[in-house]
């Protein structure tokens, strides 16, 4: 194989003993090569009524009904010629050997590596996949148990795996059939034994049979299903080699549906780490393959892996190309796919102040306020979107009446409790409520004068940035109001508030004299 993703080999070494994830894949993920194959598939994993070989024939983009109807019927009649009621009467081990003969004789005719199961019916080609394939289907329907046997790089039979253990290895023709005789078991223990691969103990404790069948039949047992996993697995493989990489991942996602497990999550990683590589995104089915990189969580690809692709996304259309629009589709087309909240808050959050910290940075405050509220509510703790939100609220009320920005201040503060802990929000609502009390006493409107006093002494600290000026003025004026009302020790009460708080303002100190 010429497979040579150098990130596979470091993804198989350290992530092949990961065992449980969730979902990678999901059927509507599947892009299929045919409406055969759409057809043939959606039977296999969400209807019933499939057969094997349909399933296994699906794989050939070219392959139609009535191809696959002219294979069926070619297969149907050779079997019936070969499996015959005379056939079926044999001893198990010589009924299997005819099946074997004569299945092989009937359709195999030359050994391929690269192919698929269809060339079996166009030339006669076959490898070890579809070959097994084809006499699994014959054993099954013949009613003789077997097992199918997986190694690294190549697949087989064993028929009668509970007692005869007969190998129908169907890439050699000449010694394929193989029925292990107790002599032959015997002999391998004995030189197993002298090779110490097995202890004297066990040889003691165990019998021949069960040493034979613990040491030689060590690969991994598979069945007709994994089977057609392996044919898409392979598939992706020669493809990947053609350096279509998008069409092997596709494969190998058909792949997963059939035979998941660590050998095609980690192929599958391997090309979504390929496939985005250094990409910038310029394309929407991009996103895609971010999607489902995500639901890698267990071979540690983590939120932040993601959150940082999506940066390069929000470089790509918003800094780059100022296409606030194109973020905007790519954004939701991304959160629509993705089953993590976590992560979809981590993005939102990067989307929503990456695009009103553009909006900020063209002094369209208005517009940038609404994503960076979107923001904080993601993140209220955070100290820049906590800033940023205040610091945009305030310019887009720099046109504002006192009025008008006191009503917005405090809309802000019963939506967004927190925002009061804001030194910055805080200062910008207390001079309001600071102006709106001298504004009230000016207008001989005490109640509402006492109310915005009571208010901004409420929330004073010596630590907001307050206008000293505008407390000379609002306490100036209360103090007026109450000397005015015959009121002198209210007066000079006032005045002396003030200058607890701006002791150096002039004009409280110029109505303190004139009161005293």
């Amino acid at each position: 194989m010429k497979f040579k993703l150098l990130i596979l080999a470091a993804f198989i070494f350290l992530y092949s003993s990961v065992n449980g994830q969730d979902t990678l894949v999901y059927f509507d993920d599947l892009l299929f090569n045919s409406d055969f194959e759409k057809q043939a598939l959606t039977k296999f994993i969400k209807q019933s009524g499939f057969n094997y070989m349909e399933v296994f024939m699906a794989i050939d983009p070219s392959i139609s009904t009535e191809k696959y109807n002219r294979a069926q019927l070619d297969y149907r009649t050779k079997f019936n010629s070969i499996y015959t009621e005379k056939v079926k009467s044999k001893k198990a081990d010589k009924k299997l050997k005819i099946i074997y003969d004569e299945m092989h004789d009937a359709f195999l005719t030359q050994y391929k590596e690269r192919i698929l199961f269809n060339s079996i019916f166009d030339n006669g080609q076959y490898n070890c996949v579809s070959a097994s394939a084809l006499y699994s289907m014959a054993l099954e329907e013949a009613e003789i148990p077997y097992i199918i046997k997986e190694r690294p790089t190549h697949v087989y039979v064993l028929a009668y795996p509970n007692n005869e253990q007969i190998v129908v290895e169907a890439t050699d023709p000449a010694g394929g059939y193989v029925k292990f005789n107790s002599s032959y078991k015997q002999a391998y223990i004995d030189r197993m034994a002298k090779a110490k691969m097995i202890s004297d103990t066990e040889v003691k404790s165990k019998s021949t049979d069960l040493l034979f069948d613990e040491y030689y039949f060590t690969d991994t047992d598979i069945d007709l299903k994994q089977l057609i996993g392996i044919q898409y697995i392979n598939d992706a493989i020669y493809r990947v080699d053609n350096k279509d990489l998008e069409g092997a991942y596709h494969q190998l996602e058909k792949a997963w549906m059939f035979y998941p497990g660590p050998k095609v999550n980690t192929l599958m990683l391997a090309l979504l780490a390929e496939l985005i590589n250094e990409q910038k995104y310029e394309e929407l089915k991009y996103v895609g393959y971010l999607q489902k990189l995500s639901r890698y969580k267990e071979y540690d690809i983590d939120n932040e892996v993601i959150t940082s692709e999506f940066g390069r996304i929000i470089n790509t259309h918003l800094i780059e190309n100022g296409d606030a629009n194109s973020l905007e589709t790519f954004y939701n087309e991304f959160v629509k796919g993705i089953n993590n909240a976590e992560l979809e808050s981590e993005i939102s959050y990067h989307y929503n102040y990456e695009q009103g910290r553009a909006l900020y940075n063209q002094a369209k405050f208005k517009e940038a306020l609404g994503y960076f509220e979107q923001a904080y509510l993601i993140k209220t703790n955070n100290l820049d979107i906590n800033n940023i939100l205040v610091t945009t609220l305030i310019r887009t009320m720099q046109n504002n009446s006192n009025t008008e920005a006191l009503e917005v201040l405090e809309l802000y503060k019963s939506k967004h409790a927190l925002l009061i802990e804001n030194n910055l929000f805080k200062s910008a609502l207390v001079n309001t409520y600071l102006i709106e009390m001298g504004n009230s006493y000016d207008l001989s409107d005490e109640k509402k004068g006492l109310k915005y006093k009571g208010l901004f002494e409420t929330y004073y600290d010596p630590e907001l940035t307050i206008d000293r000026n505008n407390i000379g003025r609002a306490y100036s004026l209360a103090g007026v109001y109450y000397f005015r009302k015959n009121n002198k020790p209210k007066a000079l009460k006032t005045i002396n508030e003030g200058l607890n708080m701006a002791p150096h303002s002039h004009e409280l100190q110029i109505r303190k004299r004139m009161i005293q």
